[in-house]
């Protein structure tokens, strides 16, 4: 485990980089003296980030790729993995498979090849930029857009938290019996005792069952009485049969694309210890092996998150109707009788165990987010712990409420509306992400070329269109607007409501970039002096790599 404190730069002008201190010798100089562990204290690399320990063995000038070089860059992109495996995705992908068998998993495919174009932008930025998407938002918009995007984003990180809070809720009911509403509100404690133990051994037995998990739902795909043929023609061919097919839809994107990733893995590419030097050339090659590693972790995800929707559309018909009634509504508290099969009777306890480890875990990486979030929009840092009840207080109320009035079935219908809001949310995450990373004023070499930006673009259209389309599929069905004077209120409320929606992400798509780093990267990551940097220390800002 890997801690590192993060270090940031600041020189009193919050538009423009410094220029560099040319007291630290031309740049081969000091490629030699790296290689040779000798490098001025006062020239160390920087990308807005000082870790340590340094990680040993890269060779940062290299012209080849190497399996051994890309394992010190495994870390950020399978704890964005942490979050696709997650009790929000797992809700959402049962309830398409039991209601929707497999016509639904070309949004699943389409999704997850967005988030990686995605993630790799956001490594782009932050190896272009050396600074998190929290921090070159607070450099570029003004004091009121900024701590609305802030508000934003704590809104996502809480509506994220709140399927791990009934995830975990459901996890006790399944092991002891408990009481749903009880559940939710031990949630509070078990999450401080997880971040209070948290450890090396900790975190590998956490990944261990959520592995377990993701293992046993792939070998009853292949064991049980799946068509592949369905799954490869509902991975093929798009189909949006009714509302509620749209609805869980928009809610895969929001599960599987969550805003505050955006910021999660910015931030952990910075902190981790494999910081390249200045220079183009190591930045480009950071880029590279970060994009193969989140290439890799969310192929991992894409096929546990196509199992599990394939074993809910095959055992939905392998049951009688009044069992198919209770897992079409309540998937989750069904999900152990569809790995019966694989685990016989332990598959109630296997489960339990890997959906209570899943929130857990996802819960760690929510914190740390917001940590980022934090103290990258507003200055405003704080300990894990502390971070980590500001976020739990804020999800509780809402799942309390629902698991007292609305009950069980109500509980899951809210993890998937917590995901729908999570999609609407993306647009004030990802398009600031577009604009920065399109902008030769922000990245400089690292640019992203016009086919990139082409393609981002579409990216943040389709999320756009899908949200908006949602909302007015969900309004002329609903027959709220009527001709009476309360439908037309309705209305009137429907429509203020999109237009502020649409203004919002018009504003943050139309705004010219205002902040200028121009320079050579060499220039934008200078060696500075001991008294430009502020340390940000590991008491007010830590984070455990796994």
């Amino acid at each position: 485990m890997i801690r590192t404190a993060m270090t940031e730069r600041t020189t009193g002008q919050s538009k423009d980089f410094p220029q560099s201190d040319n007291s630290c010798g031309n740049e081969s100089d000091n490629v030699n003296l790296l290689s040779q562990g000798s490098l001025p204290k006062n020239c160390e690399p920087l990308s807005g980030i000082t870790s340590a320990p340094k990680i040993d063995g890269i060779d940062w000038y290299a012209t080849k790729f190497s399996l051994r070089q890309l394992l010190h860059f495994v870390g950020p992109g399978f704890l964005m993995c942490i979050a696709y495996v997650d009790p929000g995705n797992l809700e959402s992908d049962l309830q398409a498979g039991v209601r929707y068998g497999y016509s639904l998993l070309w949004v699943l495919l389409w999704a997850t090849a967005a988030g990686l174009v995605i993630q790799i932008l956001t490594v782009r930025l932050a190896l272009g930029t050396g600074m998190h998407l929290a921090r070159v938002c607070r450099n570029e918009y003004p004091t009121g857009m900024r701590i609305l995007l802030w508000l934003i984003t704590e809104a996502a990180i809480v509506c994220s938290d709140i399927p791990e809070v009934i995830g975990t809720a459901f996890a006790l009911k399944l092991l002891f019996g408990m009481p749903l509403w009880s559940g939710v509100l031990t949630t509070g404690v078990s999450t401080m005792l997880f971040l209070i133990l948290n450890g090396r051994r900790l975190e590998l037995l956490i990944g261990g069952m959520v592995g377990v998990m993701s293992i046993c739902f792939i070998i009853e795909m292949f064991l049980g009485h799946e068509s592949f043929t369905g799954i490869l023609t509902g991975l093929a061919v798009p189909r949006i049969m009714d509302s509620g097919a749209a609805y869980l839809a928009v809610s895969l994107i929001g599960a599987v694309v969550m805003p505050h990733n955006l910021y999660l893995h910015s931030g952990s590419v910075l902190s981790r210890g494999a910081t390249p030097p200045a220079g183009e050339g190591p930045a480009r090659l950071a880029l590279m092996y970060n994009s193969v590693e989140s290439a890799a972790s969310l192929l991992i995800s894409l096929f546990v998150n196509v199992a599990t929707v394939a074993v809910a559309a095959s055992s939905i018909t392998q049951v009688d109707a009044g069992l198919q009634a209770a897992m079409s509504t309540e998937p989750l508290q069904h999900a152990p009788a569809m790995l019966r099969s694989v685990l016989g009777h332990a598959a109630e306890v296997v489960f339990a165990l890997a959906l209570l480890a899943s929130g857990q875990s996802s819960t760690m990486t929510g914190t740390y987010a917001g940590q980022f979030v934090m103290e990258g929009f507003v200055e405003l840092r704080m300990k894990p712990i502390y971070r980590a009840i500001f976020t739990r207080s804020l999800a509780i109320v809402p799942s309390l409420a629902c698991a007292l009035i609305a009950g069980e079935k109500g509980s899951e219908q809210l993890i998937v509306f917590s995901s729908v809001v999570l999609s609407f949310q993306l647009p004030f995450a990802l398009l600031p992400l577009v604009k920065f990373v399109g902008s030769s004023k922000v990245m400089g070499e690292l640019v992203l070329g016009r086919r990139g930006v082409l393609l981002a673009w579409c990216i943040s259209l389709v999320v756009i269109a899908a949200n908006v389309y949602l909302v007015l599929l969900l309004v002329m069905e609903s027959g709220a607007v009527t001709a009476t004077l309360s439908g037309v209120l309705a209305g009137l409320g429907f429509l203020v409501a999109t237009l502020l929606y649409i203004s919002g992400i018009v504003f943050l798509a139309l705004r010219p970039i205002s902040q200028n780093l121009t320079g050579p990267i060499g220039e934008r990551f200078p060696c500075g002096s001991p008294e430009k940097e502020m340390d940000m220390s590991t008491e007010s800002f830590e984070m455990t790599q796994l």
